[in-house]
């Protein structure tokens, strides 16, 4: 059995199945490999599109002997199990059941999961991998020329603010960025503040009184790199907030969990 692994949802979705999948697959002794990760749909962010895995991610970092590479493999819809669909692993399997035998039971030699970590048993011991995914080599060198251009200290807030967030978490009165670059309790509070929010110089009025270039003190991803999709900018301004010396986001975004989660900091702005 080798298991083929589709990354599906936002970045820190996607990086939630790599790390559960990995970790699956060695606590089991089960071969592996990653076929798609997921763009949004740029006209409509809660929709969906497959792209390869290679083209979102790097997956030089998974050593494991279990690691098959995808384009080594030969698939077709008779040997591997929701070859054509996209349906997501939790409307077929059970998650309230052991796993590995709902597995077992599927008579092909690959079987394709999508979205696996909402399945995936909680494990005793596991290998951080958050700490080890990296980007596409294109999507790193863009992060190495916007890094050289920071300051060496700087502040940061993830912000969220586009409709389908705010609609399916149902948040009420949510705050303001030009609130939050006034008020958020950072420690160092001279330092540069960096901004990691979509379409940043497009923000509807309603959640900033001025334009975002006429904050002296604001840094964020210029128009040249609007070319690239939602997650690939969001790759970008994570590993940027891996580098901040403090940061802010929101409690119902993964992105702000696992940030935050790497620094053993609980900033949210929401919930101050």
């Amino acid at each position: 059995m080798i298991l083929i692994f589709d990354t599906y949802g936002g970045l820190c979705n996607q990086m939630y199945d790599i790390h559960y999948s990995i970790n699956f697959c060695i606590i089991h002794q089960i071969y592996f490999t990653f076929r798609y990760a997921s763009y949004r749909n740029k006209e409509n962010l809660s929709q969906w599109k497959n792209v390869e895995f290679s083209e979102l991610f790097d997956d030089s970092f998974i050593e494991t002997s279990f690691y098959i590479r995808f384009h080594t493999l030969s698939l077709n819809e008779t040997n591997c199990h929701h070859y054509v669909d996209n349906i997501r692993a939790i409307e077929w399997l059970d998650k309230e059941r052991v796993l590995l035998p709902q597995l077992d039971r599927i008579e092909m030699e690959h079987i394709v999961l999508r979205q696996f970590w909402a399945v995936c048993p909680s494990f005793q011991d596991e290998i951080n991998f958050y700490e080890k995914i990296i980007p596409c080599s294109k999507l790193f060198g863009i992060f190495k020329t916007i890094k050289k251009k920071l300051p060496k200290k700087y502040n940061y807030i993830h912000y969220r603010y586009e409709d389908d967030f705010i609609e399916h978490f149902q948040i009420t009165n949510h705050p303001k960025l030009c609130h939050l670059i006034y008020n958020t309790p950072f420690c160092q509070k001279k330092l540069k503040l960096y901004i990691a929010c979509y379409e940043i110089t497009h923000l509807p009025q309603k959640y900033i009184d001025k334009p975002i270039q006429q904050f002296k003190n604001v840094l964020y991803k210029r128009e040249s790199h609007n070319e690239l999709n939602f997650e690939e900018q969001a790759f970008i301004d994570f590993l940027i907030g891996k580098h901040a010396i403090e940061l802010y986001g929101h409690s119902k975004s993964s992105f702000s969990w696992l940030l935050n989660s790497s620094k053993q900091t609980n900033n949210f702005y929401d919930i101050l």
